[in-house]
């Protein structure tokens, strides 16, 4: 009797243990169609995102990218564009088709508008008040070898169908929309879920995550 309920018990360990192993494997599998992961190159998402600098062997942060979720206006996302020698750029996504953007100085920083509503607003220092001058240059279409005329109205950037805007949190040491011109909603690849901070394992975060989709699915 004893010898049947011990292996009844045994029974149900390998049961639930199968479970779990097969759960695990079918989580992993979705989550690899859902999700790639795109490390962090340069400074131009700080303090958002951390840098991997390869000159120094400084691992950054690695982003894991929704392949899947609609872009919305403040979304981190992942775009292909023709302005980067890396294969992906990372940027915050600001403005869509039929927004405008504005940047308005007073005496101590910079507004950026969209739409005539403050999102973000930054002290002046040497490279907000580069960003500035990237918005005069954009709005007076004065960069050299572009021509942005189609996306100016008066001190606005206005974007046209099937547009839209990226730009890097830290202002003024980005290459983003703002020297580039706007880029077609088709280019951007995916949206950023969430992020292995630079000096941890990013297998670690895939298992992590992992378990919380398994245990703790969304409602």
């Amino acid at each position: 009797m004893k010898k049947q309920i011990a292996l009844n018990i045994l029974k149900c360990i390998v049961d639930v243990l199968l479970f779990l192993a097969i759960s695990f494997y079918l989580v992993f599998i979705l989550f690899k169609i859902v999700y790639f992961r795109s490390p962090v190159y340069g400074f131009s998402m700080k303090p958002t995102l951390n840098a991997t600098v390869p000159d120094i062997n400084t691992a950054g942060d690695v982003a894991f990218v929704n392949r899947f979720k609609a872009a919305k206006t403040g979304d981190v996302v992942v775009a292909q564009v023709n302005w980067s020698d890396k294969e992906f750029v990372i940027k915050r996504l600001i403005a869509v088709a039929g927004d405008s953007i504005e940047v308005t100085p007073d005496e101590n920083g910079y507004s950026l508008k969209v739409n005539d509503v403050e999102i973000c607003y930054k002290q002046k220092n040497t490279a907000t008040d580069n960003f500035y001058d990237y918005f005069l240059a954009f709005i007076g279409n004065s960069v050299e070898g572009k021509d942005f005329s189609n996306n100016i109205q008066g001190n606005k950037i206005v974007l046209n169908k099937g547009e839209c805007f990226l730009l890097g949190d830290n202002w003024g040491e980005s290459r983003d929309c703002l020297m580039e011109g706007a880029i077609k909603t088709e280019q951007i690849l995916g949206c950023v879920d969430f992020v292995a901070p630079y000096k941890t394992n990013a297998n670690l975060t895939i298992i992590k995550y992992m378990f919380v989709a398994l245990f703790c699915p969304l409602k």
